[in-house]
C-alpha cells in the first residue's frame, strides 16, 4: 500500500521529502506542487523573493497542504512561487511555532523537536541537505 501512496504522490507532484532550509525567510514551493490543494490570495501576492542563486521568485499566492509527519497530523503554509524545483521549510518559521531544531552528522540524530510536548520529526541528510520525510494528505479521494 505505502509503495501505491508514493507513486500517485509523485505523479501528481507531492513531495515525500521537504528540505528544511536555515537560510529562507519563507517556506515556498513550486507553483504546480500540491495539487489537491488550491492557491489562496494572500497580502504577500506578487511579493518578489530572491533564491540563493539570485534568480528573482515572484510570490502568487499560498499552499496550506495537510501532511503527515512521522505518523503525526501536521500542516504547513508555503508561499507557492515561481522558478523554484522543490518545496523548502524555512528554519526561522518552524522555530517561530514553538519548535527547535537540532541539526548534527549522519551517525547522530538531526530534529525538529516541539518545545511544549517533546514530539519529535526525524530528520536526515540527502543530497548535503536537512530534509522531512512527508506524507501529502489527499484532500481529495484518490478514486
Amino acid at each position: 500500500m505505502k509503495s501505491e501512496e508514493v507513486m500517485i504522490q509523485n505523479l501528481e507532484k507531492n513531495p515525500t521529502t521537504i528540505c528544511v532550509d536555515s537560510g529562507a525567510g519563507e517556506s515556498v514551493c513550486p507553483v504546480d506542487f500540491f495539487p489537491d490543494y488550491e492557491t489562496h490570495d494572500t497580502e504577500k501576492v506578487g511579493n518578489l523573493y530572491r533564491a540563493a542563486g539570485g534568480q528573482e521568485l515572484r510570490n502568487v499566492g499560498e499552499k496550506r497542504p495537510k501532511l503527515k509527519i512521522n505518523g503525526v497530523a501536521a500542516s504547513m503554509t508555503f508561499q507557492a512561487t515561481s522558478h523554484v524545483r522543490k518545496p523548502l521549510a524555512a528554519a526561522s518559521k518552524i522555530t517561530a511555532k514553538g519548535n527547535r531544531i537540532v541539526l548534527d552528522d549522519e551517525e547522530s540524530l538531526s530534529y525538529i523537536e516541539n518545545k511544549a510536548t517533546g514530539t519529535r520529526i526525524p530528520l536526515k541528510i540527502q543530497n548535503g541537505v536537512y530534509v522531512m520525510e512527508v506524507t501529502v494528505t489527499p484532500k481529495k479521494a484518490p478514486f
